[in-house]
């Protein structure tokens, strides 16, 4: 009804045009009397400009009947498009939340890896430590003192072989004391490791939550938590780690992600060591350090490097440059360092030249990025 109007109101100021120009071009025919000759070219002239106005008017009301028509398409044409635009952010929104839960569960399995590759260390360690065990021979000495029956003390003063019983026992007990000393450590370490495990399940499910605990903790104490889980990786590989640490250094965030962070990067600089062809020192060197507002930590190693046109794809997804990589573990890293306001770079002067990865955490509590939806 309203698209009608327009026209309407348009064709009544043709009509009144047609008319007013007709009465004016009749006019002199109207009001001439006998003496005064009629001029059909006056008249002509008088409907002139009218019948123009009116050509122009029936000109411009076909063209806006034109656009309108247009117009109504267009708007067609973009409340369609516009439907099908939040039909694709509802499929988009939808594959973020895919994609997000995807790449935290590779993360996770990702670190769950790092962690049981330590965990199968420490098992293989005590299996070999119990199948190794000097302590076999006490079965020994067991059988030699059941046999000698009621005659164990005369055996024990009189025999050469009894003499050297007590001798004998002294020396298990001391090697039993060691035994039980490094099997204590690798119980540790592996607890060590399946207690990190759990956290990095705590944190998968906090993380699809949207639950964080920003909590203040010593860096430090991270740092040689994580330490602790390739003690004995890096020793089978003759890779010494010195720690140039400050201990009153706090941060302020949430500490398993930083854990989960540092595994990563000290699994990545011993691959990184272990794959080297130059001849020097194998050494890993975490540092750490205040840095304005923030709580600095750099892993420094002396392994492969990383070749310059390397360095804008490291934390890419899927982005590996090992045989056996998967390219998740740095893309996870950067993104759990950015989701509690922090940052995280690499630098590398080339191939053999080893690599600093610079983590840095706030030292006051953010407010997280939500990168996962």
């Amino acid at each position: 009804m309203n698209q009608k109007r327009p026209g309407i109101f348009n064709i009544l100021i043709l009509s009144m045009l047609i008319c007013i120009g007709t009465g004016v071009a009749l006019l002199p025919l109207l009001t001439r009397d006998e003496q005064t000759p009629f001029n059909w070219l006056s008249a002509l002239l008088a409907l002139g400009p009218f019948t123009v106005v009116a050509a122009v008017l029936v000109r411009k009301e076909y063209q806006v009947r034109r656009l309108r028509n247009d117009l109504f398409h267009k708007k067609t044409q973009l409340q369609r498009t516009h439907n099908q635009l939040d039909q694709l952010k509802e499929q988009l929104d939808h594959a973020a939340k895919l994609a997000g839960a995807t790449e935290m569960a590779t993360g996770i399995l990702h670190n769950v890896g790092n962690v049981l590759n330590g965990v199968n260390v420490s098992v293989s360690q005590l299996t070999q430590s119990l199948h190794d065990s000097r302590m076999d021979s006490l079965g020994c000495i067991v059988e030699l003192m059941q046999e000698q029956g009621e005659n164990l003390p005369h055996f024990i003063t009189g025999d050469p072989r009894g003499r050297n019983l007590v001798e004998a026992l002294a020396q298990l007990d001391q090697i039993r004391q060691e035994e039980a000393q490094f099997l204590a450590t690798e119980l540790n370490e592996l607890s060590h490791g399946v207690h990190h495990m759990r956290n990095i399940i705590d944190m998968q499910q906090s993380s699809a939550k949207q639950v964080h605990q920003y909590e203040a903790f010593n860096v430090s104490e991270v740092i040689d938590d994580a330490a602790k889980l390739y003690s004995n990786a890096l020793e089978r590989l003759n890779i010494q780690l010195v720690r140039e640490l400050d201990d009153t250094l706090m941060a302020q965030t949430d500490r398993p992600s930083v854990m989960h962070i540092l595994v990563n990067l000290i699994s990545n600089a011993r691959n990184a060591i272990a794959e080297t062809t130059h001849d020097g020192p194998r050494l890993i060197t975490i540092k750490s350090h205040a840095v304005s507002h923030w709580a600095q930590i750099q892993i420094i190693d002396t392994g492969s490097g990383i070749a310059r046109e390397h360095l804008n794809l490291l934390f890419d997804y899927g982005f590996t440059t090992r045989e056996a990589g998967h390219g998740f573990g740095l893309h996870h890293s950067i993104n759990a360092a950015r989701e509690m306001g922090g940052t995280l770079t690499a630098a590398s002067q080339g191939p053999n030249t080893g690599a600093t990865f610079t983590l840095r955490l706030p030292t006051v509590a953010s407010v997280p990025n939500e990168i996962f939806c």
